[in-house]
């Protein structure tokens, strides 16, 4: 007995069907590399962005826990005089802390909470700073314009009562630090978004919150027009490096 067996094989493409097969592949490798060039290139232009943003809310999260600290460590305690209070500093809390109260609760509360709702579009995150501006400018205006008087009570009246505290409870940091911190804060905003697209009118709130040695109400000067930044020379010292100015122009 003969055995057959038989292949069915698919019978050979003409030309044209091969021309048209060709065609068909090149336009869908086409639209793969164009559809992964374009994945690509958002990739690479949102990087940037995503890593600064994540520094700026890993700083801010740190920074919330920084003014609670303070708030727990040395505000508390001088409330409920844990230690006698020295005459000269007694119901000068408002002195002493300024308003950093009220910095704790609007970054713990609302802040944080707003900068976090730009984790999938970190580019754009420069609207939470333009939304937030007057709080901004009303807070730490305020604050910075305090710290000076604070930091000269606090070196004149009680170093030693904040010592004890300090001792008492183990404390790993003096109160000065905890002071210190909104006025780096702000000072750092615009270190950290400097790249990002970042609205004027919150770039300058930030710029004027750090505004020294200007002892009036800022907001009776009226509407901060445009601000900036330049060095100043002496012409009288040889190779003078310059002085950073920053100048206001308010209508």
């Amino acid at each position: 007995m003969v055995s057959s067996t038989f292949f069915l094989q698919k019978p050979e493409p003409g030309p044209q069907e091969k021309t048209r097969s060709s065609k068909w592949t090149w336009l869908l490798s086409l639209r793969k590399f164009s559809s992964s060039k374009r994945r690509t290139s958002s990739q690479l232009l949102t990087f940037p962005f995503r890593f600064i943003f994540t520094e700026l809310i890993q700083t801010e999260k740190a920074y919330v826990r920084d003014l609670q600290e303070c708030f727990d460590n040395y505000v508390k305690k001088m409330l409920r005089q844990d230690e006698k209070i020295p005459a000269r500093i007694n119901n000068m809390e408002h002195v002493i802390f300024g308003n950093i109260l009220e910095l704790y609760e609007f970054h713990h509360n609302i802040f944080l909470k707003e900068l976090e709702k730009y984790k999938d579009v970190p580019e754009d995150v420069g609207q939470c700073f333009v939304k937030w501006s007057d709080k901004f400018q009303l807070y730490y205006v305020d604050y910075c314009k305090n710290y000076e008087e604070s930091t000269r009570l606090i070196v004149d009246h009680a170093v030693q009562y904040f010592h004890k505290i300090q001792q008492k409870h183990g404390l790993a940091n003096s109160i000065n630090p905890y002071l210190l911190k909104p006025v780096q804060r702000i000072t750092k905003y615009p270190l950290l978004i400097k790249d990002l697209r970042i609205p004027k009118k919150a770039n300058d709130a930030m710029h004027l919150s750090v505004l020294e040695g200007f002892h009036e109400n800022i907001k009776s000067q009226g509407e901060l027009l445009l601000q900036d930044s330049f060095k100043l020379w002496d012409s009288r010292i040889a190779l003078s490096m310059g002085k950073n100015r920053q100048l206001f122009f308010l209508s």
